[in-house]
């Protein structure tokens, strides 16, 4: 008996797959991107419209043209990002510190040379060129959760699966949750055809989640100085994204009809990364 629910545990976790798509949550997820700044710009709000700032690299090179001498800057950061998961009456807190580089950039001055006499206000007084790097946002999170469950199993699932879109058990396909939940004695198939849990009630459930990744940007600058009055620039920017979420949902419980233990665990891995200009 114990033997045949074991196997339930080393087929289920056995089985993966790859999948190619965005959904609803990523589009979120991506979207929501904040620029990348000095430590004193986020200190005033992001104002990097008011120019003379290294982080004007990234989100306002015209802002370049302020700068009368080379500059650089570095700016670590630290995150601190915390979850409260409740489930089935029971409460879960998690936590993830992370130290991570949030901003560096540099600028060089060319102030352009006047011939004597000449006013220093007038015409193209410099031109400036920026490099930066920002992090504009992290994905790190830890959520994890558990509860015990007296109303039903993962096994009511697989059931209702089998019933609603298969007959007979040799009609479920190979590889599927389904067959594997039916090979390894977690449901079970009655005389009037339909599919049904063999799991009893009273099983701990839990899940856990860890997220990783972040969102970053390496820009080139140009800005240029006409007579203290206009400034111009121009940029180009290499963005990149890497989302890693490894999560595993598990259950333990009793089997009424193998009158024996078992446990389930689930595993899904999302791995998502892209870059553009």
């Amino acid at each position: 008996m114990n033997f045949r629910i074991l196997l339930a545990v080393a087929a289920i976790v056995a089985a993966t797959g790859q999948t190619f798509a965005q959904y609803s949550g990523d589009a979120l997820r991506f979207s929501q991107t904040p620029y990348g700044s000095t430590a004193r710009f986020k200190a005033v709000g992001a104002q990097t419209g008011v120019g003379g700032d290294l982080s004007s690299v990234g989100s306002n090179p015209a802002g370049l043209g302020l700068f009368t001498r080379s500059e650089f800057s570095l700016t670590p950061e630290f995150n601190s990002v915390t979850s409260d998961a409740r489930y089935l009456g029971e409460r879960k807190l998690g936590r993830k510190d992370q130290m991570s580089l949030a901003h560096a950039a540099v600028v060089w001055n060319s102030t352009l040379t006047k011939p004597k006499g000449e006013p220093l206000d007038k015409g193209w007084i410099s031109f400036n060129f920026g490099l930066g790097y920002n992090r504009t946002k992290g994905f790190g999170n830890n959520v994890n959760f558990f509860g015990t469950n007296k109303a039903n199993s993962v096994a009511d699932y697989y059931s209702e699966l089998a019933t609603d879109n298969y007959g007979a058990p040799n009609t479920l396909p190979a590889g599927s949750l389904e067959r594997m939940a039916y090979n390894n004695y977690l449901i079970g198939y009655d005389a009037k055809g339909y599919y049904f849990p063999e799991t009893d009630v009273n099983n701990k459930q839990t899940n856990k989640t860890d997220r990783t990744g972040s969102q970053s940007e390496l820009n080139f600058a140009f800005g240029a100085n006409y007579g203290n009055k206009l400034y111009v620039g121009a940029s180009i920017g290499l963005a990149s994204s890497n989302y890693n979420s490894f999560s595993e949902c598990s259950e333990d419980g009793f089997n009424a009809t193998e009158k024996s233990n078992y446990v389930l665990s689930c595993k899904q891995t999302q791995l998502t990364s892209g870059s553009g200009i």
